[in-house]
């Protein structure tokens, strides 16, 4: 177990080693499970987060006042198509122009649109702003 601060409150939480792409997708099915729209065949939901390969996290409530708004890559996985092009602690802004409002809507967002397009990210490092362009996955 590990004993952390939250919200001023020390907490224990027992932590859970595992694989990035499963969480994700655990992520993704719970979320999604609550709602009745139209989604990509989990074959394809897997080959995105596969290829996109990446780990992030919401603002903490200090990053949010200080005016960060979208989701912030934690790990980049070695096998991630963006490897090289993003690194830890960039800030995914926006997909195709819509912002990301937090890391269950970047993942569905990326999902729906990298299954029948090519997707654009806005990626803020420092006070950079990058533009990258996925091209569709399929599987």
């Amino acid at each position: 177990t590990l004993d952390i601060w939250r919200d001023g409150k020390l907490q224990t939480i027992t932590p859970t080693i595992g694989n990035a792409h499963e969480f994700n997708l655990r992520l993704l099915r719970k979320r999604e499970s609550t709602t009745q729209h139209s989604r990509p065949s989990p074959n394809k939901t897997k080959a995105v987060l596969k290829a996109i390969g990446l780990m992030v996290r919401d603002p903490s409530p200090e990053e949010i006042t200080e005016g960060v708004q979208g989701v912030i890559i934690e790990q980049v996985l070695a096998d991630s198509q963006l490897k090289g092009q993003v690194v830890t602690g960039d800030i995914i802004r926006a997909i195709n122009n819509t912002p990301v409002r937090d890391k269950y809507n970047f993942f569905k967002s990326l999902v729906e649109s990298l299954t029948v397009q090519k997707t654009e990210l806005i990626i803020q490092r420092g006070q950079n702003i990058i533009k990258l362009t996925l091209s569709p996955v399929k599987k």
